[in-house]
């Protein structure tokens, strides 16, 4: 049977995908997710009710419709990790730190990567997928294979990142995961290009940085500037 998209009253596209262990299991534009709003661009790879309380219903997991296939299934099985863990009533960010060791040694990674600190492994050359553009100052921005980069280094990397947050990307290079929309990928690097400017030309920290550059995009898309 093939199965229909469905649209929302918030225009959220989903297309169903299963149903396990009572929860539904949808597969979601993330455009459409983040477009909403600042906190909503922060949906990315797989998501559950108490991450977006406001936005996903309690019974459903959501999982980026461009995931790599081989990746949907240790999504999901990440997602009911932390619901049933969450329903035991452990603490959600404990759990969220679990699920992704978890999911690490799903993957092979035996390295426990924290988020800022070096990578033991060398990574491969074929995280590169292709060069995007080069900015005005020489760096390099790069479309990277998303399920490379998490299968040897930051399992919960998405969407885009720098080297002035992650250290496994040179100091030089922007790297804009290769499954989001040729749409997107603007606003992700009109995010990237900021936070990364904040960090190192003003030695702001990730969050403060993080939290101005998400605030920028989410304007960005509601005028449609890119």
């Amino acid at each position: 049977m093939k199965l229909s998209s469905l649209q929302n009253d918030n225009d959220i596209i989903k297309t169903p995908y299963s149903e396990r262990r009572g929860y539904k299991i949808y597969l979601v534009d993330g455009g459409s997710v983040r477009n909403l709003s600042s906190s909503a661009e922060e949906f990315g790879g797989v998501a559950i009710h108490p991450q977006f309380p406001d936005l996903i219903p309690e019974d459903e997991v959501w999982i980026e419709k461009d995931s790599h296939k081989n990746e949907i299934p240790l999504l999901v099985d990440t997602a009911l990790y932390q619901l049933e863990q969450i329903a035991a009533g452990k603490n959600k960010d404990e759990v969220y730190d679990a699920a992704i060791n978890r999911e690490k040694r799903e993957r092979g990674i035996l390295d426990i990567i924290e988020h800022g600190k070096k990578v033991n492994a060398k990574l491969p050359r074929s995280i590169y997928v292709e060069p995007y553009c080069v900015l005005k100052d020489g760096s390099h921005v790069w479309l990277v294979n998303g399920e490379e980069v998490r299968n040897h280094t930051k399992t919960d990397f998405i969407e885009g990142g720098h080297g002035y947050v992650y250290d496994f990307i040179p100091k030089g290079e922007i790297w804009l995961e290769d499954g989001i929309s040729e749409e997107e990928l603007p606003y992700i690097l009109y995010h990237e290009t900021t936070e990364r400017t904040l960090m190192k030309n003003s030695g702001m920290s990730y969050d403060k940085a993080h939290e101005i550059s998400a605030d920028k995009e989410y304007k960005a898309r509601q005028k449609d500037e890119m």
